[in-house]
């Protein structure tokens, strides 16, 4: 082995700090992309939630049935933004994005149920639910709208996640996760069923 001395010694120091800073550096900048990212997803669930509003609204004029499922979506409207509470300041936090995939599958349930009940009241009694069922399928297509925005939102999240776990995953960046408490996070999609 050759002796390296005082300079040699001392580049070989600076090489692995450099090398550090520009890894932290890149783990911060790609979890700056995953905020940008989950602020697009959080504004398109508060829209989805704005939209939802006169839906419900229309929907309480209805059948029992209607109503019963109007109920339902806003429980699980209000379970959804509890769910975004916790994960709002820190969207890469594991736990509180398991419990907002489980609460958007929630609230995707209700959602079909509410569709169903709404096309079956205006089937049933287009006089007597007429302008209000009217009113309430015109909402329903302003929701749908949201969600399709929805969608989008949270391809480009997970996209950003995943590019950010993938740099966390490479070596020898993986060596500074611990040292610095970077953490993989989680993705929006669930899994399909």
């Amino acid at each position: 082995m050759t002796d390296l001395g005082p300079w040699g010694w001392a580049a070989a120091a600076a090489i692995v700090v450099f090398w550090m800073v520009g890894a932290y550096n890149r783990l911060v900048a790609l979890r700056g992309v995953v905020a940008q990212a989950w602020a697009q997803v959080d504004d398109q669930l508060r829209r989805r939630a704005e939209a939802t509003v006169p839906l419900l609204a229309a929907c309480r004029q209805g059948p029992a049935a209607l109503q019963a499922a109007a109920a339902t979506l806003d429980a699980a409207e209000r379970q959804l933004q509890a769910a975004v509470e916790a994960l709002r300041p820190r969207p890469l936090k594991l736990p509180a994005a398991a419990s907002l995939v489980t609460a958007e599958g929630v609230w995707q349930d209700a959602w079909t149920r509410l569709q169903a009940a709404l096309a079956e009241a205006i089937a049933d009694d287009l006089e007597r639910y007429g302008s209000s069922g009217l009113d309430a399928a015109a909402e329903l297509h302003g929701v749908s709208q949201q969600q399709q925005a929805l969608r989008f939102a949270r391809q480009a999240f997970d996209a950003a996640v995943l590019a950010y776990n993938a740099a966390l995953r490479q070596f020898p960046t993986r060596l500074l996760g611990p040292l610095f408490g970077f953490r993989t996070g989680a993705v929006l999609t669930p899994p399909p069923r």
